[in-house]
């Protein structure tokens, strides 16, 4: 479903911005069939039909089809054609003779007479055809006001110190005068375009839409760029419209069993499974796998070969190894749209984004060492961890919408400072489902957790920010309840929002000594619930029809050789065959617990317990809360959103919110702050809806927020 919204924005220098459609639809459907033929019979006849019998092939037909043998003579004028003989004849035959109205080429058949070319996509940083690749420093008042001047890789703070130029295009559309009633598509469905007004009306992409990739750019038997199109329109009808065409230049090249991925600007693509365990050595290296192919090793950049920059990985990885994606010292990169057997591992890496991301595997299926910081995760999904689910060591790390499902530890923070998790869900843990162990001022919002150990465990931390979170049915051992939250003595926990608890042996425990969970908190003001159960909410077990190693009720026997990457949803992945909540549900199914089950930790759309709990943040209800990061005063002034204060540095964000990423407004830490546009988080977990966007209006405590929420909610 495409969603239309227009929000007036102003800009600085750059003028103003329609936001037309910059919202991530937020449907997955990575169906590439696009109808892009690319057989290019494009009548070029060099008479240029100069017979005066212009049959006015102005047929604004905007169909996807872009197929480039669309009768394109010369003669693509418009109903302004004055041919003498006025052959009024509008047999409108031209899926590609795509002359808005506004194309006001005069055919009358005079020598002298030039048609007037169709506006063109070209890169909006430099002009000309977009090199995927390539990053510039976001230097400017927004993003839209960047200087375009190269990125080197070492900028401080998060991933949108730089801009990746290649989702950044352009398009002017020619007569027009206000972006007001203007939106465009692009035939591939790929981007999401913003109308920009700064003395000429353009559309502009910040980026790809949400579940979109690199892969649907591309045409893997024919190892090049897809053609696409640009359509504006109006509400009555096209008023402006691109040539199809490649609007990248990128070489795209196949990766055999032996590569070594050297040449920087290259797309390296796998149209097939192939067995490779690639070695990057060169920046600004793309990696892509085809529809139904897959990698069948680990990619990497080890030493000697590590310091990458401006890496994009995408498609279906699946290894023997213990990982599928390792990263040493790489910054500035996208992991995106990755289905992984393995693990994802970032070994001195920064400023990276992951994006609609899943791992799964016996060992810990995400990893980020004590070296890694500001790196962005959105939209992750993490199974079977032997160890841990997620394991983050780094600091300042961002993580939103987060679903870990039976993993030994769930969530394990250890000794990484200034996390925040906006949206999490930890089910089915073996041990702990969320550790945070010495791991100063993290910040939590909207977690849920049911049938682990304990639901949070925080030890030697300090400045712990818990904010909405429902534990229950936690297990201490086969039929003995367990514990909702515990602290050592040392530890420093403010609770707030809401806290809702049930089928617990102790809500709160400070030490070893059980107490209320007012008590527990630094500060007062929690809303307490207790006698409350998740064991309904969820989806749960199911079976899965896209995986073909589960028989009719969801039930498989353990085996390395289990199908992880194919479901339906991404919120599924393979746990015990126990019921829900019970104790010998608690962890992964391995060779010692061979019973094997679907589990689904999505909500249902008639869950009342975890759905819908959490109100738009309007009015009273918008509230706003610290997260500290751990830079100093002079980091703090290059950190994307901080602020310095009495307290350190700090920013503040908005609850039941995070940001939206990659559309041109705001600072792109995921936090929901001041003058941005965000997503609503309604429900208290990691699963937030599905099915694209709409707006809810206004939002924040002086309503500068615009504010978008999911159109489905729960299955």
């Amino acid at each position: 479903m495409r969603l239309t919204f227009a929000l007036l924005l102003a800009l600085g220098c750059k003028g103003r911005v329609e936001d037309t459609d910059t919202v991530p639809d937020g449907d997955a459907d990575t169906d590439t069939d696009a109808d892009s033929d690319s057989d290019s019979d494009a009548d070029t006849d060099s008479d240029a039909d100069t017979d005066s019998d212009a049959d006015s092939d102005a047929d604004t037909d905007t169909d996807a089809d872009t197929d480039t043998d669309a009768d394109t003579d010369t003669d693509t004028d418009s109903d302004s054609d004055t041919d003498t003989d006025a052959d009024t004849d509008s047999d409108a035959d031209t899926a590609a003779d795509t002359a808005a109205p506004a194309d006001t080429a005069s055919d009358t058949g005079s020598p002298g007479d030039t048609a007037v070319p169709p506006p063109a996509v070209t890169a909006w940083f430099g002009g000309g055809s977009a090199h995927w690749n390539d990053y510039v420093v976001s230097d400017g008042a927004t993003p839209f006001d960047a200087s375009g001047a190269a990125c080197a890789g070492t900028e401080p703070g998060f991933y949108s110190a730089c801009l990746h130029a290649g989702e950044w295009l352009a398009m002017p559309v020619p007569g027009a005068t206000a972006c007001a009633g203007l939106t465009a598509t692009d035939d591939l469905d790929a981007f999401q375009w913003s109308c920009v007004d700064d003395g000429g009306i353009r559309f502009v992409s910040t980026g790809l839409k949400e579940g979109r990739g690199l892969a649907d750019l591309l045409d893997f038997a024919a190892l090049a760029w897809r053609d696409n199109r640009l359509v504006v329109e109006d509400g009555t009808g096209v008023v402006a419209s691109s040539e199809p065409g490649p609007w990248h230049d990128n070489p795209v090249q196949v990766v055999t069993n032996v590569s070594v991925l050297n040449t920087a600007g290259t797309v390296y693509v796998i149209p097939s499974d192939t067995a490779a365990s690639p070695l990057i050595t060169a920046d600004r290296v793309a990696l892509v796998t085809g529809p139904g192919a897959r990698m069948l090793g680990g990619v990497s950049n080890l030493t000697p070969n590590q310091g990458r920059r401006f890496l994009w990985l995408e498609g279906d990885f699946d290894s023997t190894n213990s990982f599928v994606i390792r990263l040493y010292d790489t910054r500035f990169s996208v992991v995106r749209n990755v289905r992984g057997d393995g693990s994802l591992r970032l070994v001195g890496s920064s400023a990276n984004r992951v994006q609609g991301a899943r791992f799964s595997t016996t060992n810990d299926p995400v990893e980020v060492d004590p070296n890694s910081h500001h790196n962005l995760f959105e939209g992750l999904a993490v199974f079977q961890g032997h160890a841990s689910g997620l394991r983050l060591n780094g600091d300042d790390n961002v993580l939103a919408s987060v679903v870990v499902g039976n993993s030994n530890v769930g969530i394990y923070v250890l000794g990484g400072h200034s996390n925040a998790l906006l949206g999490a869900t930890s089910n089915a843990s073996g041990s702990h489902s969320l550790w945070l162990n010495d791991a100063d001022d993290t910040t939590v919002l909207a977690y849920a957790s049911i049938n682990g150990f304990r639901g949070v465990t925080v030890d030697d931390t300090l400045g712990v920010r818990l904010h909405d979170a429902i534990l229950t049915d936690q297990w201490l051992g086969t039929g003995v309840a367990g514990i909702g939250a515990s602290r050592s003595a040392n530890s420093a926990v403010t609770l707030s929002g809401r806290f809702q608890t049930g089928g617990l042996d102790a809500l709160c425990v400070v030490g070893v000594t059980p107490t209320a969970c007012s008590a527990f908190s630094d500060t007062p003001g929690v809303v307490e619930s207790t006698g409350v159960t998740l064991a309904t909410s969820f989806v749960g077990a199911v079976a899965d029809a896209a995986n073909p190693d589960d028989d009719a009720t969801g039930l498989a026997t353990y085996s390395l050789a289990n199908e992880r990457i194919l479901w339906d949803t991404a919120w599924r992945g393979w746990g015990r065959a126990a019921p829900l909540p019970d104790n010998a549900l608690r962890g992964d199914c391995d060779l010692t617990n061979p019973s094997c089950q679907v589990w689904d930790w999505a909500l249902r759309e008639t869950d009342a317990v975890a759905r819908g709990l959490l109100e738009v943040p309007v009015n009273a209800d918008a509230v706003v809360v610290p997260h500290r990061w751990t830079a100093d005063q002079a980091a703090c002034a290059s950190l994307q959103g901080a602020m310095w204060t009495a307290s350190g540095c700090r920013s503040m964000l908005l609850v039941h919110a995070r940001e939206i990423g990659q559309d041109g407004v705001g600072n792109d830490n995921l936090l929901c702050e001041a003058g941005e546009r965000c997503v609503h988080l309604p429900n208290v977990g990691g699963y937030q809806g599905h099915g694209g966007l709409q707006s809810l209006g206004p939002a924040g405590p002086a309503g500068d927020v615009a504010l978008y929420g999911p159109v489905s909610n729960g299955f």
